[in-house]
This record gives C-alpha cells, structure tokens and sequence, in this order.
C-alpha cells in the first residue's frame, strides 16, 4: 500500500516536466510544466507527458513502482480521472534554486475537485521536470 501511495506521490510530482524547453528566454515556468503535464496526460499524450519526468522519476515509473501502479498510462488516467480535468488552479509556487514546488487545485469535468496537489520539480538540463518530492 505504501508503495502505491508513493508511486501515485511520484506521477503527481512527476507531472510537471518542461517538454524539453532548455534555457534562454522562453523556458517553462514549474507551474508552466505542471499545467502542460496534467493536459499531455489528460489528452491521452503520455509520451509528451512522460518527456516532462526527471530521469529519477522515469527510472521509478518503468521499475517496479511504476509497474505494480499499472504503468505510465494508468497512472497518468488515475491522476486525470481518466482525461477529465477541466482546468488546473496555481494555488502557490516557489523556487528554491535548482528545486521548486507547484501546488495546485485540479476541477474535473463532472464538477468535484482535488486541492493541495503539491508537485516537485527540479531542474535538468536547464529546464524544470517533475519529479519524487516531499
């Protein structure tokens, strides 16, 4: 069971990877890669989704972790309520060097609402991707 909360902690975090902005003036804000996450995911894009993960986290999500949640996919569907987030609600973002938190407030389709969806980010290559966090 822990190991399933943790793995659904990790593809939460891990949402919020830069698709591969590297640098310069138009790099991803963490709430940027956040929100570009949940709607790669939501659309059913989980190759875009899973370009956004820190290699920390894509090692977790092909390991044993990941498999034992049922693969990227059913993570990003769990996360999604199966592609029906509406529209996601920056509740509070801050950045501390190299590392960052975006938490946010997730509105489904059918009306209900998940708060405090807290993500952590870190820097790669110059650009934010979500990863396991606190």
């Amino acid at each position: 069971m822990r190991q399933a909360v943790a793995c659904s902690a990790l593809v939460i975090g891990v949402l919020l990877i830069s698709c591969g902005n590297i640098g310069g003036p138009f790099q991803r804000s963490p709430g940027e890669v956040v929100k570009a996450f949940y709607a790669a995911a939501n659309e059913g894009r989980y190759s875009d989704a899973e370009e956004m993960l820190a290699e920390d986290a894509k090692r977790a999500i092909k390991g044993e972790l990941g498999q034992l949640a049922g693969g990227f996919k059913a993570i990003c569907d769990k996360n999604t309520k199966d592609g029906t987030v509406d529209r996601l609600e920056i509740q509070k973002e801050e950045t501390r060097g190299e590392g960052a938190s975006v938490v946010v407030k997730i509105y489904y389709k059918d009306g209900s609402t998940k708060d405090d969806d807290k993500n952590s980010l870190i820097k790669e290559n110059g650009a934010w991707k979500l990863t396991f966090g606190d």
